[in-house]
């Protein structure tokens, strides 16, 4: 049986209960959340693949560092899933507890050397992080336009890093920003996200429709 796991902060999260560590379980998906890692459990389980979610809300790119030894690598997964970042920026505005541009990409960077390095035959998946940065959403965030453009500028600068490390590590990437830019136009940003970071119900299935297509078109001989 293969193993997915996925990590990140609030938007892998999706309130899941930590102490429920299993794999999904037939009558109870509790450990996997609410979001598009449960829609993708639902998707994949059939296929005889253990799904775990390891988010942890409010995590940066040191956080999710500091836990990866037991939360990532000590499951030994076939596809390792990681979407984390957005939290780097936006807390230096909220809370001035973001991490730096150079120490996140050397954090990142590190990370993804080190399981190549414990994991040689697992496949990697990077999600970008994103923002959209709709006036609207500047109270629910607790951010002010100006503080709302900063971050979307300095997001801008974290996705191309991201983007070019993804390409140099030859590691599939997904491009959400982009998606939800798309999926937004007409329609309203509220439809697909609450505050311009987190997905509604409809966001997060269009987040595991896009992970399952990288993933298919990436990893065509696990058979997903």
């Amino acid at each position: 049986m293969k193993t997915i796991v996925f990590c990140g902060d609030s938007i892998t999260d999706c309130g899941r209960k930590p102490n429920d560590i299993g794999p999904l379980a037939p009558l109870g998906a509790q450990e996997l959340g609410y979001g598009h890692v449960l829609l993708l459990g639902c998707e994949l389980l059939a296929s005889g693949w253990k799904i775990y979610n390891r988010g942890v809300s409010g995590n940066r790119i040191v956080d999710v560092y500091a836990r990866w030894k037991p939360d990532c690598l000590h499951l030994k997964p076939d596809i390792l899933s990681l979407l984390i970042g957005i939290n780097d920026v936006t807390l230096h505005f909220m809370a001035e507890n973001g991490v730096g541009r150079k120490r996140f990409e050397r954090f990142y960077r590190e990370l993804l050397e080190w399981s190549r390095e414990a994991l040689p035959d697992c496949r990697f998946i990077l999600g970008e992080p994103f923002l959209i940065a709709d006036p609207a959403f500047s109270m629910k965030l607790g951010l002010s336009l100006d503080s709302l453009a900063a971050c979307r500028q300095e997001l801008q600068v974290r996705q191309d890093m991201l983007r070019n490390l993804a390409s140099e590590l030859n590691m599939a990437f997904i491009p959400y920003q982009g998606i939800f830019e798309r999926a937004c136009e007409g329609i309203g940003a509220s439809a697909y996200l609450s505050d311009g970071v987190h997905p509604t119900a409809a966001g997060h299935h269009i987040m595991a429709q896009e992970w399952l297509k990288v993933a298919r078109r990436e990893f065509e001989d696990l058979g997903l």
